[in-house]
Order: C-alpha cells, then structure tokens, then sequence
C-alpha cells in the first residue's frame, strides 16, 4: 500500500517515459490542460502515450509597466499573452505569502504592446519560472509573459524512435508501473471545463457588447478609441474603466473582446445633489422662522434680533460641518 502510494505523489517518474520513444497512430488531441491532467487521461482511457505542447514559452522582462510600442503580430497570433506588475516586496510578505509566487504579482491588460526599458528576454517552462526571474533580476517591475498553446496530441502506439523535436515533449507509457498507480475516481479527468474570466469590477462599471479589437500601435490612440466605443455603446457619460488589473479587457467567445467602461458623471451628480438637499433645507428653516416669529414676536426689532441670532447660528453649523466651505467653492 505504501508502494502505491509512493507511486501515486509522482507519476512522472513512476509511469512515464519522457523523449525515450516516439509515437504513432493519434487518436484525440486536447487543448487547454495541464502536463498531469494529459497524464491522468491517458492512464484512464488506456492511451499509449502523447506529446505535449506549451514549455517553449518566452519571458520579456522590463523596468517599467507602461504601455509602448505594438507587439510582433507572430506573438499575438501563436502566443496567449499575460503582463503582470510587481506590486509587493518581501518585506510586507508574511511567511505564508514569502512562499507564493503570485503575492508579489498583479495581472494587468497588456493591449497587445510592449512595456518600456526592456531588461531581458528568455525562453521557459512556465510562469512561475519567469516570475521568479523577475524577483531575482534587479530593476525588474514587470513581465509579459508568451504562452505556447497548450494541447496533448494522444496516440495509441509505442514506436522505437526517440523523441528529438524541440516543440513538444513525447510521453509514453511505462506499462511494467502503470497497473500500480492509482487515480482518484473523484477526479472527473474527462469532464474539460475553462475557468470563467472574473467580473468583479464596480458596479458603476458596464461592460460593452462583443467586438473585433484592432491592433493599436499607439497606448493613447488606443484609450480614445476604446473611450468612443464606450460612449457609442453605453451613453456619452462612459469612458474606458483602465484600472490596474486585467478586467478591463476581456476576451469573448467569438475571438472577439469586451471592454469595461465607468460613468464620469456620478460623483459630480451626487455633490449636486447634496448641495441641492442643503439649499432646500435652508430655504425651509427660513420660512418656518419667519412664520414663527410672526406668530410669538410682536414688535419688528425683536424679529430681526432674533433673524440675526439665527443666521448666526446657522453659519456656525455650516461651517463646524465644513459644508460652509464647500459652499463657497461651488
């Protein structure tokens, strides 16, 4: 039992032969799945091996986050692209986050353009790698990250050739380990799902239909064509919510994206508003004073002593609230 378990916490050096043999008749290919996942599959559904595409990805890193020129059309076609900025340091890390990579990272839209003051580039397995070159590389603010499409091309023989190509790697099965691993029943392998894009944003925000993106080559050319896509889909009063994170862009199904806009005029309709309230509300205190002091004073100097006193006072509240100032600014 404890073999099995020994077995089962590292399939890869158990089960698999990797680049030790080549393949032959495919039968199934999937996208968008992790190395283990492809693993696990091809156990249970008694596949002879597959190759596996997506650990020939490229890190770009650079000093700053900014926006710059257009990236190559080779990138955007056969890469899916990520920036992140490095938005924390160690020292505001508590032990648990020390340890995770992604404490130090935000994800940004990356509009299809290259940051400023490039440092280096590399190729790597992973974004975990490449973020971990950032954190060791000095001056190092943010990343963008290529994605070689991941898919697992599945065949159902073992040829005796060894695997030489540099685009993917050739796993097949080690058939003398294979009965003893373990797979979880609770694991439905089979069952391919993509994890939904968040929406959290403010609730101000809205969202533009679908549409085709055009390739910028400008950042502020970009953010006044995405402000009149803005105003043209949801009103004059919306402009392009760039906040810092990547739910400003979001990808649609159709090859299309959909962007997220904010209202400018909430904040001014709300003071005006307020100072409307404020207004009325004095205008109200005057005339029950007045019919007041009609009722209980009889002579005029006394209502205008007391008129006075009011007014007095009615400054002093405004101005202990601060409402007095913001009065005079408007």
């Amino acid at each position: 039992m404890n073999n099995n378990l020994n077995i089962n916490s590292d399939i890869s050096k158990y089960v698999f032969n990797k680049n030790k043999f080549s393949l032959s008749n495919p039968s199934i290919t999937i996208k968008n799945q992790s190395l283990d996942y492809c693993k696990k599959y091809s156990l249970k559904n008694k596949k002879a091996g597959f190759n596996f595409y997506g650990k020939n990805n490229i890190c770009n890193l650079y000093s700053n986050n900014i926006p710059t020129s257009k990236l190559d059309n080779n990138l955007i076609n056969n890469y899916s692209v990520k920036k992140f900025n490095k938005n924390n340091k160690q020292k505001y890390a508590n032990i648990n986050e020390q340890s995770d990579i992604n404490f130090y990272f935000n994800e940004l839209n990356h509009f299809n353009l290259h940051s400023t003051g490039l440092i280096k580039k590399n190729n790597v397995e992973n974004l975990d790698i490449c973020k971990k070159d950032c954190l060791n590389t000095p001056g190092c603010n943010s990343i963008t990250y290529f994605q070689q499409p991941i898919k697992c091309n599945f065949y159902d023989n073992i040829e005796l050739g060894t695997n030489r190509n540099i685009n993917y790697d050739s796993y097949t099965l080690n058939s003398n380990q294979s009965n003893q691993y373990i797979i979880d029943d609770e694991e439905e392998i089979n069952n391919i799902q993509s994890k939904e894009h968040k929406t959290f944003h403010s609730e101000n925000d809205k969202y533009t239909k679908c549409f085709t993106d055009e390739n910028h080559n400008n950042y502020n050319k970009l953010i006044n064509n995405y402000n009149n896509i803005c105003k043209k889909d949801l009103g004059q009063e919306y402009t392009f919510s760039n906040h810092k994170n990547n739910l400003n862009v979001v990808k649609c199904d159709n090859n299309k994206i959909k962007i997220l806009c904010k209202p400018t005029f909430i904040e001014k309709f709300s003071n005006n508003n307020k100072y409307k309230n404020i207004k009325i509300a004095i205008f109200v205190f005057f005339v029950l004073l007045v019919l007041f002091l009609k009722i209980i004073i009889p002579t005029k100097t006394g209502r205008r002593i007391i008129i006075f006193i009011a007014v007095l006072f009615l400054l002093f509240i405004l101005w202990i609230t601060g409402y007095l100032k913001k009065l005079f600014k408007k």
